[in-house]
């Protein structure tokens, strides 16, 4: 994984910090010393129509087949989100990954 697109609540320059963990993020919410920085710029945001993309971590996340893989995206402006049915559904896929829905 290189890269990751998200929807801000409005068009703005905020700091965006992405953090990743190998494994579930359930139960290492409030654990920091459990997640990897891998992302910490001060960025131009898009607003909420057009999904703001970050295309090159400070470095690639490797995860092997069948692996979790957990992402936490931080930024003082508000993230754009859909309400989801239930955690751990699935959301998305291909033929290389799938995505769940998280909190």
């Amino acid at each position: 994984v290189r890269s990751i697109a998200f929807h801000a609540s409005k068009a703005a320059t905020a700091q965006v910090q992405i953090f990743t963990r190998a494994g579930p993020y359930r139960g290492y919410e409030g654990n920091e010393s459990a997640w990897t920085l891998i992302y910490d710029k001060v960025i131009v945001m898009n607003d909420r129509n057009i999904p703001t993309k970050i295309v090159a971590f400070d470095r690639n996340i490797f995860i092997t087949a069948g692996a979790t893989q957990s992402f936490y995206i931080f930024t003082p402006n508000k993230l754009m989100y859909a309400s989801g049915t239930t955690e751990g559904a699935l959301v998305s896929s291909d033929s290389a990954m799938e995505l769940y829905e998280g909190l």
